[in-house]
């Protein structure tokens, strides 16, 4: 078994911990933003598992599906919960607008994939990290990327940024940072060094739960003019 495959279940491991101190956040505090955070975690755990499982046994049509969809969609569950942190305290129609769009995507998204039967999945014959949607149909790799993790990812470094510039609060930069990080990732692993993937997932995801935990611990304050947390 490669090292790599045994990075990739580290990081499905250490995930599903951030999703459990996530849970216990939104059981005792409530908050929509500590839900989705909790639900993009678990999302991560399923990708980096599928990550894993090819690596060492290559991928099924299954597999690759439940991966594909998990990569794609968490991304904008975190951005679900950056934006519902953002908006606390402000206009609350931009938080359900942009949530009403997630799951309604997400779930068009997964019915998509479901209809679709088996894939061909001969240019996956044997292990390896798949990237970009090589199995998918043309129509799912133009737009549910663009749709998802594309939207979701500006909006996960532009809101943390936004934040931090708005309350000097470090969580924003972690938060930030760390999808940089995860972008980055994927984009050097199209271009030739699938390796780099699950380690840079690891710490990407590692970064941006730190940056969770701190925001979902700053003080909130209440502002006439909606500033603050």
């Amino acid at each position: 078994m490669s090292i790599t495959a045994w990075v990739a279940w580290a990081a499905a491991v250490v995930s599903l911990g951030l999703a459990g101190s996530m849970i216990k956040r939104w059981a005792k505090r409530g908050g929509a933003h500590h839900f989705w955070w909790a639900a993009s975690f678990l999302l991560y755990t399923v990708a980096a598992f599928g990550e894993g499982y090819a690596l060492v046994w290559g991928w099924t049509s299954a597999i690759y599906k439940i991966y594909y969809y998990a990569a794609l969609v968490l991304v904008a569950t975190m951005a679900a919960g950056e934006v519902d942190l953002l908006g606390r305290g402000r206009r609350g129609w931009a938080r359900w607008t942009f949530t009403a769009y997630v799951v309604v995507v997400s779930l068009v998204f997964l019915v998509h994939l479901i209809s679709l039967g088996p894939l061909d999945m001969t240019r996956f014959r044997g292990a390896g990290t798949a990237i970009g949607g090589e199995a998918m149909p043309g129509l799912v790799r133009a737009w549910y990327p663009l749709l998802l993790s594309m939207v979701g990812g500006v909006i996960l470094i532009v809101g943390p940024l936004w934040s931090w510039w708005e309350t000097r609060q470090p969580s924003g930069l972690l938060i930030a940072f760390g999808a940089i990080i995860l972008s980055a990732a994927g984009s050097a692993a199209k271009t030739g060094y699938p390796a780099l993937l699950p380690i840079s997932e690891l710490v990407g995801i590692l970064i941006i739960w730190l940056g969770v935990m701190r925001a979902g611990s700053a003080p909130r304050t209440e502002q006439p003019d909606g500033k603050g947390e």
